[in-house]
């Protein structure tokens, strides 16, 4: 009984998210919100669960100084639901934000421009692995001087510079046909749930009220009309 809900459930849900490719609705919007809602409340627990075990138990079982010290600026941030003292919860946010920009600028230089630089030989075994190492290290190093901007970008420099923007435009093309690709995969692994099954029926009666819906909206127009 619980799979048959379950696979009752999750058709109803997928069909009311697809139903936003019809028109704006209500059904659209409840499935909006209680996605919304259990990813906030999955978090929430997430994040108390993750507190209780890697926080208070071993700081009540090993006294570690530095978990203390994590602690109590953490409570600091809390402060902000008081209006009176809500400055105090400026310094730890100040302080994790320091940090993650620290290690964010850290990682992006070593992984993004050190280690795109760094290539042993361009020469490889393999001809189109030779190639490749050629092109990455001539793109890396165009756009590198894309965002040289002490000099106008005339002349070599700037015929440099619009092969450095090229580079780029073929890197966010190349991520964003991965994202989509991989959206559009997930969409295609949801249709065997609507066409088998229980879910099939859900499929089926979503079908008649979208065609009842678009012949009122129909009579509706030639109302208008006439």
């Amino acid at each position: 009984m619980i799979e048959v809900f379950t696979e009752i459930l999750t058709a109803t849900l997928i069909i009311m998210v697809w139903s936003f490719l019809y028109r704006e609705n209500i059904f659209y919007r409840i499935a909006e919100h209680i996605a919304v809602g259990s990813f906030f409340g999955y978090t929430l627990y997430m994040g108390i669960r993750a507190l209780y075990d890697k926080t208070f138990t071993p700081l009540i079982n090993t006294g570690n100084p530095a978990l203390a010290i994590v602690t109590f600026f953490g409570m600091l941030m809390w402060l902000r639901l008081i209006p009176k003292i809500r400055w105090i919860s400026r310094i730890p946010i100040a302080l994790l934000a320091g940090i993650s920009m620290g290690i964010s600028v850290r990682g992006a230089i070593s992984k993004q421009i050190i280690a795109q630089a760094k290539m042993g030989s361009w020469i490889a075994e393999d001809i189109m692995t030779s190639i490749n190492n050629i092109i990455v290290s001539v793109f890396t190093v165009c756009v590198l001087l894309y965002f040289v901007y002490s000099r106008e970008h005339t002349g070599p420099l700037g015929v440099i510079a619009k092969i450095g923007r090229y580079a780029m435009m073929i890197a966010f093309g190349a991520i964003l046909g991965t994202f989509l690709m991989g959206n559009t995969a997930f969409s295609i692994g949801q249709i065997p749930k609507l066409v088998s099954g229980y879910g099939m029926y859900v499929s089926i009666i979503a079908i008649v009220l979208i065609v009842i819906d678009f012949w009122k909206q129909r009579g509706k127009e030639k109302k208008e009309v006439s």
